[in-house]
C-alpha cells in the first residue's frame, strides 16, 4: 500500500506501446527487489528529456544513505551459437553516462536462456560478462573517466522459457572502480 504511487507509475510505463517492455519490465523487478530490501524509491520525472538521468533514486530506510539506480535489459544474441556479449560494454558505459546525484547502483539484465535442467553449474555467461565489464574499468568516455559504481549483473530469462515452471535465474555483483567490493575479496 505505501508503494501506490509507485505502481501507478510503474503500471503506465509497462502498458506504454514504445516496444519498451521488457526493459519496463526489468525496472519493475528491480524495484521489487530494492523495496524487499529495505529501500524507498523516488522514480525520476521521465518528462525531462532535457538532461540524462537514471531510473530512480534509492534509500535505504536502516542508513538513509541514497543511491542512482540504472536498469538495462539488453537484448540477448549469439553469433556462431556463441554467447555475444560485445554490446555489453555499451550498455554499461551509457548507464554510468548518466547524470547521477548519488553513488550509482547499475543493474543490467544479460537476458540469456538458462535451463537449469540441461545445466547443474552457475551459467558460463555471468561469469564472462563480469571478465567483460572490467575491462572497462580503465575507459574513459568524453575524455572523463567512468565513475565507480556497484554493479549487478541478473539473468532472468522468463520470457525464454514460457512453457517452463523451474527457470533458471542468476546474479552475480561486482564493485566497478570499487576494490573491496569484488569477489574473491576477504571481509574485513
Amino acid at each position: 500500500d505505501h508503494n501506490a504511487v509507485l505502481q501507478e507509475r510503474l503500471i503506465e510505463r509497462i502498458k506504454n506501446d514504445n516496444n519498451n517492455f521488457y526493459g519496463a519490465r526489468y525496472e519493475i523487478i528491480v524495484a521489487a527487489i530494492l523495496i524487499r530490501a529495505g529501500f524507498e524509491i523516488e522514480f525520476e520525472d521521465e518528462s525531462l528529456r532535457s538532461s540524462s538521468h537514471c531510473e530512480f533514486t534509492a534509500t535505504s530506510r536502516s542508513t538513509g544513505k541514497s543511491f542512482s539506480v540504472e536498469c538495462k535489459h539488453r537484448e540477448s544474441g549469439k553469433e556462431n551459437g556463441e554467447i555475444k556479449l560485445s554490446k555489453l560494454g555499451r550498455t554499461l558505459r551509457r548507464a554510468l553516462s548518466k547524470q547521477a546525484k548519488h553513488m550509482r547502483i547499475v543493474f543490467i539484465d544479460l537476458n540469456f536462456p538458462y535451463d537449469p535442467k540441461k545445466y547443474t553449474t552457475f551459467p558460463l555467461v555471468m561469469d564472462l560478462a563480469i571478465n567483460h565489464i572490467r575491462k572497462f574499468e580503465s575507459n574513459k568516455t568524453n575524455g572523463a573517466a567512468l565513475p565507480p559504481a556497484f554493479i549487478f549483473l541478473t539473468n532472468f530469462p522468463f520470457h525464454h522459457h514460457l512453457d517452463d515452471e523451474n527457470i533458471g535465474r542468476a546474479v552475480i555483483a561486482d564493485g566497478f572502480k570499487i576494490p573491496e567490493y569484488k569477489p574473491g575479496i576477504p571481509i574485513p
